[in-house]
């Protein structure tokens, strides 16, 4: 079957390897140097003509969306965009491929049935719409794709955030994003600012005798007295209720954890290496990040842990997320009232007594699941559950 036959109108690619593919850009230059590209790629075809002025067989190539010419539409942006990479870089997309002329790096690489298998398919725009932050954070973090660009300089600097349409909103998510605006619309009202109080005293000692309203400047006193009780029956009241407030998962995740052994030990004693680790190689001492990079949490030496497996020697699938083939690892888990969370501390067997990664994830049944599949075979099957906390 030929490339052609593959190409998917409508489709977002990415190139495996941005290296491999500049060598075969229709400019060559210095990947390094250049800083005009998204390395998102969409195809176009490209007609044959013979004339007197233009001479080309038919072709068809990815170009790089950062080269491609802005495509408004008072209307709908996102659906002529789409259309335009369905229908119009289908049936000539000779403007477009003109457009990359006009960058000093041609990001335009000519389809062959090799040069087609460099790239590999990011997602289809007719599966998506376009979504705000605030509304993305109703839906699980997998029906989400944040950071794309699909023109010069498209929603500067950051992008545009798509939804799937199949996604159903996720009710976690969509309660806990509640649940933080009613939280901080309940902050206490906030007292007049010190230096405020401290002129307004001071002027009251300069003017002695000198006739001001009092009246409305002991009222002023008052108040500030009676702001200073309610606070500290505020921050009382809302200790109270602390430990529910910032519960944020569902205890019942967590069931999995009566069945196994409830010995602990410090996390520092699982390997040699842990406190250099959480030192050095934290991005800030102690944090612990997921494998999406969402979110961290702190851990420390101290940590009461508990066991749950280790394996040596192990295989991984790379193409699952792991950039080590030969790892030896250790899983733990750390009990929390506001969410507990598994580790895993990762080894590299050359370098034995160096930690080369850790990451967290919550305590769920399917998480640890995943875990001692791992543990057991060394081998990673399934797919980890979203993060709550």
């Amino acid at each position: 079957m030929s490339f052609v036959e593959n190409i998917k109108w409508g489709t977002v690619y990415k190139a495996k390897s941005t290296q491999a593919v500049w060598a075969h850009t229709t400019r060559g230059a210095d990947l390094r140097l250049n800083d005009q590209r998204y390395n998102l790629w969409v195809p176009i075809h490209v007609p044959a003509v013979h004339n007197d002025r233009i001479d080309r067989n038919e072709a068809w190539y990815m170009i790089d969306t950062y080269q491609i010419r802005s495509i408004y539409d008072t209307n709908s942006v996102y659906n002529k965009i789409v259309d335009t990479f369905s229908n119009e870089f289908k049936q000539d997309g000779s403007s477009a491929l003109y457009e990359t002329g006009s960058y000093y790096y041609r990001s335009a690489v000519e389809l062959s049935d090799y040069t087609f298998d460099l790239f590999e398919e990011w997602i289809d725009l007719h599966d998506y719409h376009p979504i705000r932050e605030r509304a993305s954070m109703d839906y699980d973090r997998d029906d989400i794709v944040e950071n794309v660009r699909l023109f010069h300089e498209h929603a500067y600097p950051t992008g545009i955030i798509l939804c799937k349409n199949s996604a159903k909103k996720d009710y976690w998510n969509s309660i806990e994003a509640a649940c933080k605006e009613v939280l901080d619309s309940c902050k206490f009202p906030k007292v007049a600012g010190q230096y405020s109080i401290e002129k307004l005293k001071s002027l009251i000692m300069d003017a002695g005798d000198a006739k001001y309203n009092k009246t409305r400047v002991t009222a002023i006193f008052r108040l500030l007295k009676d702001l200073v009780d309610l606070e500290e029956e505020f921050n009382n009241r809302y200790e109270k209720y602390s430990d529910d407030i910032h519960n944020y998962h569902d205890i019942t995740e967590e069931d999995w954890m009566k069945d196994i052994d409830q010995t602990t030990v410090k996390l520092g004693t699982i390997h040699p290496d842990i406190e250099r680790y959480l030192r050095e190689d934290c991005y800030c001492p102690g944090e612990v990040y997921s494998f999406d990079g969402f979110g961290y949490q702190i851990f420390g030496v101290d940590d009461d842990v508990i066991k749950l497996g280790e394996h040596h020697y192990a295989q991984f699938n790379i193409a699952n997320g792991f950039t080590k083939e030969n790892v030896d690892f250790y899983a733990v888990v750390k009990k929390s009232a506001h969410g507990s969370q598994i580790l895993l501390i990762m080894i590299d067997t050359t370098n034995p007594d160096k930690i080369f990664d850790l990451f967290r994830m919550d305590a769920t049944k399917t998480n640890y699941n995943i875990i001692m599949d791992i543990c057991k075979t060394g081998t990673f099957n399934g797919k980890f559950d979203s993060f709550k906390h």
